[in-house]
């Protein structure tokens, strides 16, 4: 399922994520339990901020914690996309 989620910015990726998971039936707790499952995640995620434009950004992802996961990715997102300057 990670490696079909394509980020592309124009919506919330936690959004994206939550509508990924609810189709095979599981919730974004799942990354909150498992820590592979969320460094599979967090690497994902972080592919993104590593090339073009945003890669001095990358550094966030590196603080994304495990349990905050929601909120900080959320607020990265809002920063960097969803706000204007």
């Amino acid at each position: 399922m990670l490696q079909r989620t394509r980020f592309t910015w124009k919506r919330s990726p936690i959004k994206v994520l939550r509508e990924k998971l609810w189709v095979v039936g599981l919730q974004l707790d799942v990354f909150e339990e498992d820590s592979i499952l969320f460094n599979k995640l967090k690497h994902r995620f972080g592919k993104k901020f590593q090339v073009g434009k945003f890669h001095k950004y990358h550094t966030f992802i590196e603080l994304i914690y495990q349990n905050d996961f929601q909120w900080q990715i959320d607020t990265i997102w809002e920063v960097l996309f969803n706000t204007r300057p």
